[in-house]
């Protein structure tokens, strides 16, 4: 016996829905066990509607893999122009932007960490370009901060370590958890401001 179809459902932002609902799928199922009639079901849509708006699954991975990219750019452009905060204040609302991008899109992240390999070279190429142009920010910051004065020179591959503590938070942090993403993004920066300004633990 074949399943009726879905009842249609117009919603205001039909496509940004349909990626949301299924990042949570991809996250929870993976990406090759979660079939488009999942995805059907849990949107509301027919298979052929669904496709007028993903494309292929291929694409819908790759659109997951964007969610908040746009935003997160957005609100870091927003405290770079910021001209009251000097290189540490950067780092620390950068970095609270970060988490809360994070927290806001963890099913889209889980997705993208864990299944980006997944993806044909021409969507790997673009994301792997948009990620490198956001570190290139934290990079740029951490040199601005050295050339006034307020870090001690570092290697930049400690760039990549912090963006590491940041990103993969996605494998523990909880909704809800006992720490906001504002107050993670502190304790993270207590520790790495201490380090780029040349602190040493007390004895």
């Amino acid at each position: 016996m074949v399943s009726a179809a879905p009842t249609s459902t117009v919603r205001p932002d039909q496509k940004r829905f349909i990626r949301q609902e299924a990042a949570k799928l991809f996250a929870r199922q993976g990406y090759h066990a979660t079939g488009v009639e999942d995805i059907s079901r849990a949107v509301g849509l027919g298979r052929g509607a669904l496709y007028h708006h993903i494309g292929s699954k291929e694409q819908l991975l790759f659109e997951i893999s964007r969610l908040g990219l746009d935003e997160l750019f957005e609100d870091t452009e927003g405290v770079l122009a910021d001209p009251e905060l000097d290189a540490a204040g950067r780092l620390r609302a950068m970095s609270r932007v970060l988490m809360n991008n994070l927290y806001d899109n963890l099913a889209a992240l889980t997705v993208y960490f864990r299944e980006v390999d997944l993806m044909s070279p021409k969507y790997r190429r673009l994301l792997v370009r948009q990620r490198a142009g956001y570190e290139a920010i934290w990079r740029g910051v951490i040199a601005d901060g050295v050339a006034a004065g307020e870090f001690a020179p570092v290697d930049p591959v400690i760039v990549k370590g912090m963006l590491g503590m940041h990103n993969y938070a996605y494998l523990w942090i909880r909704q809800n958890g006992r720490l906001s993403p504002d107050e993670l993004a502190d304790v993270f920066c207590t520790v790495l401001l201490d380090g780029l300004r040349g602190h040493r633990p007390r004895d």
